[in-house]
């Protein structure tokens, strides 16, 4: 290899090496986790926890595990990042255990 070329690949190098996972994370998709107790039995359309309101997303699977969620447990709500601010809506439930 050429002394020109090595010297391109090893800033190539260094450079992937200082920027790192950074890269990657640039276009993950970080979604917000609430975790509380269910402070009402839930509807098809809404969940209750700690006293605050979450609707379902349209066809999303928190609309079927909600069928399984009873008053006084614990849960974490999986909500929808690209919702907008206005209204905040689940995606998901996942149950910590029985109550």
């Amino acid at each position: 290899m050429k002394p020109a070329r090595m010297g391109i690949v090893l800033a190539t190098l260094t450079v992937v090496l200082c920027f790192g996972p950074e890269i990657g994370w640039s276009t993950r998709v970080f979604t917000s986790v609430v975790t509380g107790t269910v402070t009402s039995t839930p509807t098809r359309t809404q969940i209750e926890v700690d006293h605050q309101v979450y609707h379902f997303k349209a066809n999303s699977v928190a609309d079927k595990q909600a069928r399984t969620v009873n008053l006084g447990q614990i849960v974490d709500l999986t909500l929808d990042p690209t919702a907008d601010t206005s209204s905040t809506t689940v995606m998901s439930i996942a149950a910590h255990g029985v109550p």
